[in-house]
């Protein structure tokens, strides 16, 4: 017995019958593409510029070598507050005229700029350290001023003189173990 032929059951059924014959779904499958890279704890001075003392008599306290123009030290780092910086002044000079036995006392004053900031207006006679924070370049200008202990009895004699202060870069505690540079203004 022929049944007429309903147009909706034809299409159900050819369907359902694609869907019995199609290959089953595949498995889906990823991996993991890494990327990386590596930045070294590196903290290094780019640049040391010398500065000048000018020496200035003063009936007072005598002759003595006042600050003049700053010298200037370029650090940079790559990774902040993992470095610091430390300004140690100098014990004596470097270059003196034979005739001057006397001892001398050493101030400086520092002003920093660039990636980090600080400075101070105070005349220091000791070590300095403080940390740079921030990555980048930072300009250290130091000013350096010198004075006989006994101005009176013990004057600087006439001549050429010549003092550096140290200017260190070393890691914090925090930071990686890395070469300490040092510049000597």
């Amino acid at each position: 017995m022929n049944l007429p032929l309903n147009p909706t059951h034809w299409f159900t059924g050819a369907i359902a019958g694609l869907l019995m014959t199609a290959l089953p779904a595949a498995a889906q499958t990823q991996t993991f593409v890494e990327f990386s890279g590596t930045v070294d704890p590196t903290g290094e001075i780019r640049s040391v510029s010398n500065g000048t003392m000018i020496y200035t008599l003063d009936s007072q306290s005598g002759g003595f070598f006042n600050y003049g123009d700053p010298a200037q030290v370029v650090i940079n780092v790559n990774n902040p507050s993992t470095w610091q910086v430390t300004i140690s002044p100098p014990t004596a000079f470097t270059v003196q005229p034979a005739e001057y036995t006397g001892a001398t006392t050493f101030t400086y004053r520092y002003s920093l700029s660039g990636s980090n900031f600080a400075s101070t207006s105070e005349d220091l006679e000791v070590a300095t350290q403080f940390p740079l924070i921030n990555s980048g370049e930072t300009a250290v200008a130091i000013q350096s001023k010198a004075r006989p202990q006994n101005p009176q009895t013990q004057p600087f004699p006439a001549g050429n003189y010549t003092m550096r202060l140290t200017v260190t870069i070393s890691p914090t505690a925090g930071g990686q173990p890395a070469p300490i540079n040092s510049g000597t203004p």
